[in-house]
Order: C-alpha cells, then structure tokens, then sequence
C-alpha cells in the first residue's frame, strides 16, 4: 500500500522499521510532504542524516500541526534550527542519540504544552535555558549523557507537575535547591554524575511519591536528611560523595527499598541490623566509609539480600552468626576492616548461592572446620582470603570446578603446590604469594599448571620457590596475561617469542636472565614497550629491533651490553622512551629523529659513549658508571619478574591506568596484584546490577578523596530506568516509548 496516498493520516510511526543508519538516508521531504494533518511523527532508528537547518524546516513546514516527534537515532546535526519553534503544538519531543552538538535554544521555553523532553546523548553544549523547567505542563524530562552541558537547577514552582527529572552525567553544577521539595509529583530523580555541592535539601521530605533517587558522583556534603522520600522509594544512591554522619534509623523502615548504595562517602557510626531484615532489599552497598563498631547478631534475616558490600571500613569485633542466614546472598565483601575471632568455613554451608567471598585483611584466622568440605560453596566462583592466618589451602577447593578467582596471599600456608589446585575451574586469576619471609611455597611450579587453560594472572611472587618456569606458560597457556613469579630464572634460555608475535608489551626487568639479546625480537612487529633491564645480558643490542616499527618505550638498562648503538635504531620514529644506561656500550651515539630528542639520562652509565650533548670526548673518556641502578629506580624489587602481556588491548606506557577486559576479573593494572577481582566489586559477575561506565567526565570533580587517597576518578551511571515512570506520549494508542539502550 502506497501510504502517501493517506491524506488524511494522523499518527505516522516508522521506528526501526529497516531503514536504519546503515540504510541509505531517507528522504525527509519526500516522506512526509504530503501529510500536513499529521499529528505524531516516530521515526526512531530511521537514517535521514540531515542537518539542522534541514530537518528543522522540512519538518515545522510539512507537518505544522505536529504535537508528538520523536527521532530517536535519526543521524541529526545540530545546530538546532529556528524554524523548530513553529511546532508551537509540541507536547512530545525526543531527539536522543543524535549529534547535535549545538546549545538547547532559547525557544524551548515557549513550548507550553511540552509534556516529555528527552534530549540524552546528542553532544549539546552551552548553558540549559532554567526556564525549561519550569514549563508547567513538563512531566518527564531528560538531557543525561551530555558531558559539556553546564547548567543550575531552578527556583521549582509549588504547581510543578514534573514526574521524572534526569540530569545525569552532564556539567550542571551549585547547589541542590530547596525549591525541589515543591516537585511532590516527582517519582524519578537522577543528578548523578554532575557537580553538585553543597547539602541535601530537608525539604526531601516532601517528595512523598519518590521512587528512585541517585545523587551520586557529586560533591555533595552534610547528613543524610532523616527523611528522604517516601515510603514507597525502592533505590537510594548517593556513593561517592562527601557526605557525613550515621544512616538515618528511617530507612529501616522503608519496606519497599530494594538498593541501597552509600560507599566511598565519610559516613561514620554503627550499621543498623535492621537494614539486613528489610523485606525488599538486595542490594546493600557501604563500602569505604568510616563506619565503626560491632556488627549486631539480627533475627529475621531477609532471604532477598544478594550484595552486601561493608569492605573498608572500621568495624570489629566477630561477625554476627546471623551473617550466614542471608539465604540470597551472592556477594558477601567485608575485607579491610577489624573483624576478629575464628572463622570456619563449613559456617557458610547455608549460603548455597555465594558467588563472591572476600575476608581479606582483618584479624581474622579462617579454617577449614570439621564438616564435609564437597558440600560447601557450591556457586562460589571468587575467592579472597589474603592476610587471614590460613596455615593450608581450603580443602573444599579440590572439590571446584568453577573457580575463577583465588587470592591466598599473605597466610601461613607452607609446603609445595598441590597438582589439584591447577584444575579448580576455569581461572583467570591465581595469587599465592607469601610476603611472610619465614613461611614460603616450596619445590618447583609443577607442570600441571598446563591445565588451568584459561589462566590470565599468575602471582608466585615472594616464595621460596626453584627451577624453571614451565614451558606451557609461554606455549599453552594463550589466556595469560600477567605472570609475577620469584624464581630462579638464571640459566632460562628457553626461547620466548616463538609464540608471542602479537604481544605489545613485554616486561622482563630485574630478574637473572643472562645471555644476549634474542634477535627473535625483531619478529615482534606489534611490540610498543620492550623492559628487559636489570638482568645481565651480554652481546650487542640486535640490528634488527629496527624492525620494532612501533616501538614506543624500550629499556635496556642495567644490563652487560657492549658494542655501539646501532643506527638502524634512529628509524623507530614512535619511540618516546629509551634508556641505555649503566651498560659498557661505546662509540657516537646515533642522531636523528627521535634520538635527537633523547637527553642524557637515556645513556649515563655508559663511559665508552659519546655525543655533543653530553660534552663527552669518544676517546680517553675518563666518565665513571653512574651510581647504583637500582637507585635511579626507587621501590622496584629486584627478585620479582613482570612479565605484561597484552592480545588486542590499548596501551598505555607506565601501565599506570591501562584496564584489562577479565570477565570476572576486571582488573586495573595500577592496583592488579593487590586487590584484583575485587578492584570493581565484581561488578562483571551476572548477579551484580552494573549501572556505571567507566568514563571521565570533564573537568573532573573536586572530591577530596578518601581514606587519604587521592581524588577518586569519576564513574558515570548509564542511562538507566529500573522500575521508573514510563512517560506518555501524544496519542493514546502509543506504548510507552522506547527505551534507551541500557535503560
């Protein structure tokens, strides 16, 4: 059927009918030309690829009674046009996920029937217009994910009729005004991700109707208000603030809470038992606080609660036994704080669905205890018990198949490795290190380590173990990522880059390796940082690492090397980091592209070189070897070995801030080897409700830091609607729109 032929058509509704954005754009005019009664236009997902001036005048002429036009991932650039403001009927407007990258015009004010604004991700600039939202016909607006869109919050009229206000990961900032206690209607508030300061506003008490709230990522200080919404409020997210004080004893009566997330703020005083007996709530999140005192035994404990997340903080004495009839719970975090007493782990036999345990770091002893060890933690897939007086591996591990990640480090556990612990599950992370120089692992990491297929960190470190390091971890294993093991290495000749032609960084610094230099390397066409310095490599540096096209940072340093530097080097014109020192090379050193840029740091130690720059004769040079290598590099171990590989990731020279994708272990490198699985709460698990994107919004906000670290980097929650109100639309016959991709 030709629809061009219905005159008289009203409602107009194509979204993500086929012609997508990989679709040929469509032509504007020519679909909607003859339609001048229309009275709804969706065209979400459609490819028209105009521009501003186009689509805004195409539009305003062909259909000027248009009272609902929704273009969701249209392709759109901005600027918005003036022609727009002709639609003086529009009580619908979306235009999400275009790239308008334009400021929100004045006119939008004069839209005095506007119902629902949604403008999320479309890259708007400039000041929001304040009068926006004092439209008084505005039920559901949403300008989220702008991350150069500055604004205030209004004066907010006592006859608002705004249900839903979302704000989120924009630059708004000032201070969160108490005119929102006038938004009684209000049932969705998400200021997330902003620069908010100051307090929250008392008048909270009013907002009788509030069902989700998220205030975090913000400066915001001051207490909790006593009363924060009513009682049908189901989420309360404020991490990442400063605020202080104790939890309010209100919330305890808040029947319908399902998350309640107040980690990494300044909040202080003892947690409520009750919070552990709410009838709805899941989710309970408090970490890195300043919460002290003794956990209280409770008694009807909630069979709903999955996460509860008390890691960092200052709490003590024992854990309440009542602790282990959490029936639901799959996460349980409560490291870092001053738990004491004995624990058994045959205490957890009820928490059947426990998938993430960490104990680690309090003044704990954890054993075994004297039940049947196959029938404990039958969900469990990561493990953390660093620091908790361990003198053996837990027993119920060689009964696992699904481990992912194991942290022992820091314990009393002795003797060799058992072959069991290889095939455990499919692991992606192993730490067994003992920095307890008096209790180690002995013996040799045995060969069936060949199993754990999927193994991508290995931490051995600080061990007394010998021998050399078995081949499949250079061969077989093509999981692995990072391996840290204190072994003895010298006399290892076995030949590493066989199967590594797609690393792009390799660390081998301060170990024993002896020999020259693998002219095997050179294969390596994707390596960008080469560290082989701190060992006691001999020969000549090969010709052939010319081939290192994208070499970015190569050390050498620290090492026997003789020779000349080969000239062949000057063409690696990526290379911003070199350091030759404190080896017995000799002769002039190359000059040209990025050895012009190279001061004499990158040489010193090296009395047969020269060079103009560094005022020194190439005969009779009478320089002495710069000091002790190792004390140009404060706080490196020399007795422990590094070996970075990355397959298909970005690269970041320092390793400082680089991330790596582990499924259950998303691990950053800065913090790997300290706190690993647990670095994001595990939020990669299935249990676990992710509602951040880990980006930087700009400029950052000014947060203090906390526990004395410094300010905390900004994780922004996406787009999100759990529970939420749906707004309407135009026409009676609509469903509630389409929601967001993360919604």
């Amino acid at each position: 059927m030709d629809i061009s032929l219905l005159r008289k058509l009203v409602s107009l509704d194509l979204s993500w009918s086929g012609w997508n954005t990989e679709s040929p754009p469509l032509e504007l005019r020519e679909l909607i030309g003859g339609f001048s009664n229309l009275i709804e236009l969706y065209l979400d997902g459609v490819n028209v690829s105009a521009n501003g001036t186009e689509w805004c005048s195409v539009i305003s002429e062909s259909v000027p009674k248009l009272e609902a036009l929704s273009l969701v991932g249209c392709s759109l650039t901005g600027p918005i046009d003036s022609s727009l403001s002709k639609l003086r009927n529009l009580s619908l407007l979306r235009l999400d996920d275009n790239d308008l990258s334009s400021e929100v015009p004045e006119f939008f004010e004069d839209f005095y029937s506007l119902n629902v604004l949604t403008l999320f991700n479309c890259k708007l600039q400039g000041f929001f217009p304040k009068s926006v939202f004092q439209l008084k016909n505005l039920k559901y607006i949403d300008i989220s994910h702008n991350d150069e869109l500055s604004g205030y919050l209004p004066d907010f009229l006592k006859d608002s009729t705004l249900e839903s206000l979302i704000i989120s990961s924009t630059n708004f900032s000032g201070s969160l005004p108490d005119s929102l206690g006038n938004l009684e209607s209000l049932i969705d508030l998400d200021l997330s991700g902003c620069h908010f300061s100051g307090s929250i506003p008392w008048s909270f008490r009013n907002l009788s109707q509030l069902v989700y709230l998220d205030l975090s990522y913000n400066n915001l200080t001051g207490e909790i208000p006593v009363v924060l919404g009513g009682i049908w409020i189901s989420e309360i997210l404020l991490s990442n603030n400063n605020l202080t004080g104790s939890i309010p004893e209100s919330f305890s009566q808040l029947n319908q809470l399902v998350t309640l997330d107040l980690q990494k703020n300044f909040l202080s005083g003892p947690i409520p038992a009750s919070l552990f007996t709410l009838p709805a709530l899941q989710e309970l999140q408090l970490s890195e606080n300043e919460f002290s005192g003794q956990l209280e035994e409770f008694s009807n404990a909630s069979s709903v609660l999955q996460v509860v997340d008390l890691g960092n903080n200052n709490l003590l004495g024992e854990i309440p036994k009542s602790m282990f009839d959490l029936l639901g719970l799959q996460f349980l975090e409560l490291s870092s704080n001053n738990f004491t007493g004995t624990i058994e782990l045959d205490l957890f036999h009820n928490l059947q669905n426990l998938k993430y345990l960490d104990l680690s770091n309090n003044n704990l002893s954890v054993s075994d205890g004297t039940g049947d060890s196959s029938l404990l933690f039958p969900s469990l897939a990561e493990l953390m018990l660093e620091s908790c007086n361990l003198v053996t591996i837990p027993a119920f591990l060689k009964h696992k198949n699904n481990m992912k990640c194991l942290s022992l480090s820091n314990n009393k556990i002795g003797g060799t490795i058992p072959e069991w612990i290889w095939s455990i599950g499919d692991i992606c992370y192993l730490n067994l290190s003992i920095k307890l120089i008096y209790i180690l692992l002995t013996g040799e990491v045995p060969s069936s380590i060949c199993q754990a297929t999927n193994l991508r960190i290995l931490d051995l470190s600080y061990n007394n173990l010998n021998g050399s390091i078995p081949a499949c971890l250079m061969e077989s294993l093509t999981e692995l990522l990072v391996l840290r093991a204190r072994v003895a290495l010298k006399g290892v000749k076995r030949d590493l880059v066989n199967t590594m032609t797609i690393f792009t960084a390799i660390d081998l610094s301060n170990n024993q390796f002896e020999g020259p230099l693998p002219e095997a390397i050179g294969n390596l066409k994707a390596l960008i940082s080469l560290n082989m310095s701190g060992n006691d490599f001999n020969g000549r540096i090969p010709s052939v690492f010319e081939n290192l096209a994208e070499m970015q940072s190569l050390d050498l340093s620290g090492n026997q090397l003789s020779g000349q530097i080969p000239n062949s080097l000057t063409s690696l014109t990526f290379l911003s980091f070199l350091n030759l020192s404190n080896n017995n090379l000799v002769g002039k050193i190359p000059y040209g592209n990025q050895f012009s840029t190279f001061s004499s740091y990158s040489f010193e130690g090296n009395p047969g070189l020269c060079r103009d720059q560094l005022s020194r004769q190439c005969v009779n040079s009478s320089v002495e070897p710069s000091s002790n290598f190792n004390n140009a590099y404060p706080g490196l171990d020399i007795d422990v070995i590094w070996i970075w590989i990355f397959t298909g990731l970005g690269f970041i020279v320092g390793f400082a801030s680089t991330r790596l994708g582990l499924g259950a272990c998303n691990v950053e490198i800065s913090r790997l080897l300290s706190r690993p699985c647990s670095e994001d709460r595990a939020r990669n698990n299935t249990f676990w409700t992710d509602r951040r994107v880990k980006t930087q919004l700009s400029p950052e906000p000014q947060n203090s830091g906390h526990h004395g670290s410094a300010a905390r980097p900004m994780e922004i929650p996406p787009h999100r609607r759990r529970g939420s109100w749906a707004p309407p639309t135009a026409g009676s016959h609509k469903t509630p729109l389409h929601h967001h991709p993360g919604s």
